[in-house]
């Protein structure tokens, strides 16, 4: 959400005094959008298609009608940002759920910003990851953890069959995709 100040017209005030938050309607569809993916994720631990398709159609639907030849491009290229989670979806580290969540605020928001959200939304990841571990006093067993990712990089064997800690990544993505929105 690019922040301005409040003198622009057509802006709807915000949180924070003296700012104020462009209502574009592609950054509040990938901001509902993750929050109704963690919600789902975190009741259901599944990420619907339901959801995710229409995120990448309309993402792409919306750049299109752009004058310009880059700004046509932008949904397109926004799905590239969810490719590391493909990979990591290849991998069984997350599932196809949490990549095509991606791919979709990637295709809403375009290349930079997604791009932006699936880093941020690895490190959330780690942290809850880690925070997951901690709570259910398996700190010892992070050495496992990181030794099942490195296997399922390596060998291509699932990551969950040597241990692996498996925690909802809608969550992360949510927290990910809203920080990369603030930031950007």
């Amino acid at each position: 959400m690019r922040c301005q100040s409040n003198t622009e017209k057509g802006h709807v005030r915000g949180a924070v005094r003296g700012w104020a938050v462009k209502p574009d309607p592609l950054i509040w569809c990938a901001a509902t959008g993750v929050l109704t993916a963690a919600a789902l994720d975190l009741r259901t631990r599944r990420i619907p298609n339901l959801l995710t398709l229409p995120m990448m159609l309309i993402g792409v639907a919306a750049h299109l009608v752009n004058p310009s030849p880059a700004g046509r491009l932008a949904g397109i290229l926004g799905i590239c940002a969810g490719l590391p989670f493909f990979l990591l979806w290849r991998m069984q580290v997350v599932g196809a759920g949490d990549a095509k969540l991606l791919m979709g605020v990637g295709a809403l928001v375009g290349l930079e910003t997604g791009l932006w959200a699936t880093f941020l939304s690895i490190l959330c990841g780690g942290a809850l990851s880690l925070a997951a571990l901690v709570y259910t006093k398996r700190l010892a067993g992070l050495g496992t953890f990181a030794r099942g990712i490195w296997m399922a990089f390596v060998t291509g064997t699932r990551a969950d069959s040597v241990g692996a800690l498996r925690v909802p990544m809608g969550f992360a993505i949510a927290a990910g995709t809203w920080w990369s929105l603030i930031k950007s």
